[in-house]
């Protein structure tokens, strides 16, 4: 139950959200804080000083309008006057009085204008919002049930057009009948317009099922069965039925709808069943002879493509890592001379710098930037390395990709086995039938 304690103002926001009120109340300081508390939650709040001016604020917009607040004491008009005038032409809009009298004269004027709340003063804010709340939550529900009935009528005017639709009051009297029931049932809407259902019901049907349809329904819920009919003329026929209640905004079950499509004869089904089990069988033997063809076409055609493929792969990959390793060897060589070179030049350099500082300070530059060309020679021969090892891990995901192939290749043979799973669950569901 919803109470002070479990009330969370921030969930229900988004639903006061969607609606707009109006208060009237003579004290400004009490109307200015209505205001402000509740024009953080509704998408409008609209204000009056007196029942007069409420009424006028009321016309104005009241096609926006789903709460009327108003004090029951106030000049020129009072709440409940107010109401009166509201409800000669909206019986929809919500009435909530705010008074500190709870007199029986008062309780009885304020069930004839039908109020939909009392709210006692002092007014206590969080109760106070759990009142509205509720009101709000009598539209949610409205609404809902508006949405649901709109969207039954939609689904049953499409399956109006292949099945048999007939509507029925809370006693089972037939209220609409579509084309296709007065068809197969061989009544006009004429003849069956208030008629009970039982008038094509079959002696052949046990009355419990009915029984058992009738509790179901009127709980609110959906029955479905299978239900044997009786013609005008007498021939009978079988339908599957689904009949669903349908409620009227207050949640109250105000009618029935029924779907029903028709059965083909059970002994000419099994005819037929019979009749394209053996169809299918030819079939089965076929198929299984068109597998074994496709399987070993397929896997001499992948295993060729693929052979194909990985051959020049791994020709295209050594001819890269031949071409890679002439590089490397190529790139040590230079790096080996270049090593000589700068021991050479550090034997010369030292044998200047003791006759000349200055010469040797210039040669130690240039070795310098033969070190720096060593070190970028080191890292390409790095990158080199890395490509060369990025090469053997492609042909590795060649070969991967040549074994997924055959991987695909098994599940294509295990989709002809669900296939032929299907067919035999087939053969055998029309057995069981």
């Amino acid at each position: 139950m919803l109470s002070a304690h479990n009330f969370n103002l921030h969930e229900v926001k988004p639903i006061f959200a969607k609606y707009s009120v109006l208060i009237v109340e003579d004290d400004l300081l009490i109307l200015e804080n209505f205001k402000n508390t509740l024009g953080y939650l509704f998408k409008n709040v609209y204000t009056a000083s007196d029942g007069k001016e409420g009424f006028e604020v009321y016309t104005k917009h009241k096609q926006e309008l789903n709460i009327v607040m108003a004090d029951y004491n106030m000049p020129k008009m009072n709440g409940l006057d107010l109401f009166t005038q509201i409800r000669k032409t909206d019986r929809k809009i919500a009435l909530m009085l705010i008074t500190g009298d709870m007199s029986k004269d008062l309780f009885i004027k304020a069930l004839k204008v039908k109020l939909n709340e009392f709210v006692l003063k002092p007014v206590q804010l969080k109760t106070f919002l759990i009142l509205i709340y509720q009101v709000l939550l009598s539209f949610e529900h409205e609404e809902t049930i508006i949405k649901q009935n709109k969207e039954l009528e939609i689904l049953f005017t499409l399956l109006g057009k292949h099945n048999l639709i007939t509507k029925a009051d809370l006693k089972g009297n037939i209220i609409y009948a579509n084309d296709v029931f007065c068809e197969i049932s061989g009544y006009s809407k004429e003849e069956i317009l208030g008629q009970p259902h039982s008038i094509v019901r079959h002696p052949d049907m046990n009355s419990d099922i009915f029984a058992q349809m009738w509790s179901i329904i009127t709980n609110g819920e959906i029955w479905r069965g299978k239900v044997k009919n009786k013609a005008k003329d007498g021939s009978s026929y079988i339908v599957n039925a689904m009949i669903m209640p349908i409620r009227d905004s207050h949640g109250n079950i105000k009618e029935y709808i029924s779907s029903r499509h028709i059965i083909t004869d059970e002994v000419e089904e099994s005819e037929k069943v019979s009749e394209f089990n053996k169809h299918l069988k030819k079939n089965v033997i076929d198929l299984k002879s068109e597998k074994i063809r496709t399987k070993n076409q397929i896997e001499t055609e992948l295993r060729a493509k693929f052979n194909d493929e990985l051959d020049a792969k791994t020709q295209y990959f050594l001819n890269i890592q031949e071409s890679f390793q002439e590089q490397v060897y190529r790139l040590r060589e230079k790096n080996a001379m270049l090593l000589t070179n700068l021991n050479l030049r550090e034997k010369e350099l030292q044998s200047i710098a003791n006759k000349q500082d200055s010469f040797y300070s210039m040669q130690r530059e240039k070795t310098s930037q033969e070190q720096s060309k060593i070190n970028s020679l080191a890292v390409e021969l790095k990158t080199q390395t890395l490509k060369m090892q990025a090469l053997e891990i492609e042909k590795k995901s060649l070969q991967d990709a040549f074994l997924n192939k055959r991987q695909e290749l098994e599940i294509a043979n295990n989709r002809i086995k669900e296939l032929e799973d299907v067919v035999h669950h087939y053969d055998m569901k029309k057995k069981l039938q």
